[in-house]
């Protein structure tokens, strides 16, 4: 117990404002209440006085005498006002803070906006266009489709969330940053299939073409920017990833059993003024069959201020340290608060200790 009480503690999340990090309700971390002071990334718990003095927990994004701000999405920091650059977690942070992209309902029309396939999915003709079916998807409870009649899809990708009661809500912003992960089990047929990153406007999408023995990267709409042959070996299963993260766009070849990565495309690419985000993940099968599995689609997480900062330049971090939720649609943080005075942390959280299956060590 003198351990516990001195050293470390632990807490039980109760909100859903660090989502999807931790889940509300259910899950339990190490609290570290000694250490060095807290840097940019990790995770605290600080004594809420908006709450009651109730514990809460956050992440720093903004030291004492640092400026912030969110633009399109980013977070940008610096030690003046007209100083700011774009910020970015490290990889093991970054990793945390993807959001999952899942199947729902939206609106009165139905129309859904999360774009995602279950695993051991399957894409095959089926006359003039596509179909894709959805097998056990648990996914909010919904079985969708991701592709209909020629190929068209669903709506972009949002900043959509889910509530403090565990309930999805849309949201209002393209988030420009995704990552896509899958491996391609087999391309029969004689089919090619195209994984195609598209942007709004479509001079600058993205696809990357799998069949006949070669891996290419095509440019522009339908690929009529020209293209560009990948390295593989042309055998299967392919592991590949596609993203946007950094500013780069990105294609990694991973080892189906190590998960080994190796880059084979690197391009400096995303201009978020210019599209405002990039908005739709498409499957293209032009003959034949294609099996998938392992296929995630996941987002950036869409830093922005609440409407009543009206959007009015950077924030001074006079004191203490600036904290922000993973959730920002639904945390009441540093956004609204202000920064978080240092006699008001309580520790800083080290480890995910429960739900087990869940367990791992925090960056």
């Amino acid at each position: 117990m003198a351990v516990r009480a001195w050293l470390v503690d632990v807490y039980k999340v109760v909100e859903q404002s660090m989502w999807p990090t931790f889940q509300g309700g259910t899950d339990r971390i190490l609290v570290q209440r000694f250490g060095p002071g807290p840097r940019r990334w990790e995770i605290w718990l600080y004594r809420n006085e908006e709450a009651g003095e109730r514990p809460s927990v956050k992440r720093v994004i903004g030291i004492e005498g640092e400026y912030v701000d969110f633009r399109m999405g980013d977070l940008y920091v610096g030690n003046t006002a007209t100083s700011l650059s774009r910020s970015r977690p490290p990889p093991e942070v970054l990793d945390a803070l993807l959001v999952p992209v899942y199947p729902t309902a939206w609106g009165k029309s139905g129309k859904t906006r999360f774009n995602v396939l279950p695993d051991a999915s399957r894409l095959s003709c089926d006359g003039p266009g596509l179909r894709f079916d959805a097998s056990g998807v648990g996914s909010a409870g919904v079985t969708a489709s991701l592709i209909t009649g020629q190929g068209t899809t669903r709506e972009g990708i949002y900043d959509d969330s889910i509530d403090n009661h565990g309930q999805w809500t849309p949201g209002r912003h393209k988030v420009p940053d995704i990552r896509i992960d899958l491996i391609v089990e087999d391309v029969e047929g004689g089919g090619t299939l195209r994984i195609v990153h598209e942007l709004e406007g479509g001079r600058e999408d993205r696809l990357v073409a799998i069949g006949l023995g070669r891996l290419r990267l095509l440019r522009g709409r339908d690929g009529r920017g020209g293209y560009r042959i990948l390295p593989w070996g042309g055998t299967f299963p392919l592991a590949l990833r596609m993203e946007t993260i950094d500013g780069r766009f990105r294609v990694v070849r991973r080892d189906a059993e190590t998960g080994a990565e190796v880059a084979v495309l690197v391009e400096e690419h995303r201009d978020t003024a210019a599209h405002h985000g990039y908005s739709r993940v498409r499957f293209r099968l032009d003959r034949g069959g294609a099996r998938l599995s392992n296929l995630s689609v996941r987002r950036d997480i869409y830093w922005t201020w609440p409407p009543h900062h009206g959007g009015s330049g950077p924030y001074h971090v006079d004191h203490g340290v600036f904290m922000v939720g993973d959730n920002p649609s639904v945390s009441q943080d540093s956004r609204h608060q202000g920064p978080i005075a240092d006699d008001r942390l309580l520790g800083w959280a080290r480890v995910l200790l429960w739900p087990k299956n869940r367990f791992r060590t925090l960056p």
